[in-house]
């Protein structure tokens, strides 16, 4: 299972965004957040005990990441 965390800061404060679930779910849930911020920098958070399944979650987003950016980038 690929998780993925993300926090922005925005006018109201501190608002958290949290997506997890199969790679799909995690690359719609990569472009709604860099849509929303407008971000090119993540910062990903996982807690996951298990080492190999937490650096695994981290290789998903990464792999994901270059997709959704091109994808939240048609956003308009």
């Amino acid at each position: 299972m690929a998780q993925l965390a993300h926090r922005a800061v925005d006018g109201q404060g501190v608002a958290g965004l949290f997506d997890r679930g199969q790679p799909r779910t995690v690359e719609s849930g990569l472009v709604r957040i860099i849509a929303e911020t407008r971000a090119d920098e993540l910062i990903l958070t996982a807690q996951i005990y298990d080492h190999k399944a937490r650096l695994r979650s981290f290789e998903i987003a990464a792999e994901l990441r270059p997709k959704a950016a091109a994808l939240a980038a048609s956003v308009t």
